[in-house]
């Protein structure tokens, strides 16, 4: 019997890599998740790629820090972001806050 909880995870990171232009994630350790998104610029520019790494604390698998690479490049500043979202816990509204600030900083 097929896992529902597995096929729902399987389709949700479908849907998000499709949404958002994540090209890669990887798990770099058993805390620590690393994805990497393109970030389409406008022609004849090349993509932009963004790297955000997720740490979660170990203990608890709760969100703990971020690192993002890449927005240097483009000006953009998150360093407001990453102590909202930990403290709030939320691992999506990070990832979503750092790219719609890295498209705004591409686009401008």
């Amino acid at each position: 019997m097929v896992n529902i909880l597995s096929l729902r995870y399987t389709a949700s990171l479908a849907l998000h890599t499709a949404i958002s232009n994540m090209e890669e994630s990887h798990s770099a350790s058993e805390n620590e998740l690393r994805l990497t998104y393109k970030i389409d610029s406008p022609p004849p520019s090349q993509p932009h790629r963004v790297t955000i790494t997720l740490i979660f604390a170990p203990d608890t698998r709760r969100f703990a820090d971020a690192r993002v690479a890449g927005l240097e490049e483009l000006g953009a500043e998150i360093g407001d972001l990453v102590d909202e979202h930990v403290q709030l816990g939320d691992v999506h509204g990070f990832v979503a806050a750092v790219l719609m600030r890295a498209r705004a900083a591409n686009n401008s």
